[in-house]
């Protein structure tokens, strides 16, 4: 009877203990939740007059069915998000959306290049910002990302 029930126990104990390890939880960053910064942060800049720059691509359907939508960042839609940022005025805050898995190297060098010497320029990043995508979010002032958002 004490086998069993000391058995029992280390079951429970392990249960709660894989539990406890996986369990979701918020992740904090100098005293903050990052998943609330993120959800607060938009409607914080929406009264700014700050310009937003949404660079979104499709990551694909699944087993490899087409789509009409653009897949990486190219060089003809960085002139177009370098057009948006030259439009937007030297002292206009920029909000940059970021969900991609990359790009061209020379597409995000270009952007890169034009928003590291801005002031308050802040990277957005709900879900992933892959290659190109860390490029630009890295020569941002800023950036707020989303619960389980990755850069790589």
């Amino acid at each position: 009877m004490g086998t069993l029930a000391l058995a029992f126990v280390t079951r429970q104990w392990r249960r709660w203990r894989l539990r406890a390890v996986i369990a979701p939880r918020p992740m904090a960053f100098a005293g903050t939740n990052l998943q609330s910064d993120f959800e607060t942060a938009k409607p914080r800049t929406a009264n700014s007059g700050a310009k937003t720059i949404a660079i979104i691509h499709d990551f694909g359907l699944p087993y490899g069915q087409p789509t009409d939508a653009r897949e990486y960042l190219t060089v003809r839609e960085a002139f177009e998000v370098l057009a948006e940022i030259r439009a937007a005025g030297a002292t206009t805050p920029l909000n940059i959306v970021l969900h991609t898995p990359g790009g061209s190297a020379f597409a995000c060098e270009m952007i890169a290049a034009a928003i590291k010497d801005r002031p308050n320029t802040t990277a957005y990043v709900p879900y992933c910002a892959m290659s190109a995508g860390t490029i630009i979010a890295l020569a941002t002032e800023n950036i707020v990302m989303g619960r389980f958002a990755c850069l790589g």
